[in-house]
């Protein structure tokens, strides 16, 4: 298949004329990338449903779903609200100078022990 192009003079088109130009020449040599995104030219969501979903935005108006979507910084004010949280508490790792109040189902003794060198506090849950 031969394809024949005619030089335009940029100063004799205008600009849509040009980009008119530009789209079928690609059209022409299939340089788009597939039929159905040249379909969807002109549909505004391209074939991802309404506002936000194929970017994975949160659902609902307003403060809907508070128990469901992560807020930015929420984690550092309420930390351990999301999540199954932890089971025990093993001795590694490291504690904080100041006393820390720490609540679990289990404790190692090592955990226990090092935490009230500190004079922090072990709590048990059910």
């Amino acid at each position: 298949m031969r394809i024949r192009v005619a030089s335009v003079s940029r100063l004799s088109c205008s600009s849509a004329s040009l980009l008119e130009a530009r789209r079928r020449l690609t059209t022409a040599l299939g340089l788009l990338k597939s039929k159905e995104a040249k379909e969807l030219r002109g549909h505004v969501s391209h074939g991802h449903g309404r506002i936000g979903k194929h970017r994975k935005h949160p659902g609902g108006r307003g403060n809907a779903g508070g128990q469901h979507h992560h807020r930015i910084n929420f984690d550092k004010y309420h930390p351990g609200y999301f999540g199954k949280g932890y089971y025990k508490v093993l001795g590694k790792g490291h504690l904080p100078k100041r006393p820390v109040i720490v609540k679990a189902k289990f404790f190692s003794k090592t955990a226990e022990k090092r935490i009230k060198e500190v004079g922090g506090a072990c709590v048990l849950t059910a």
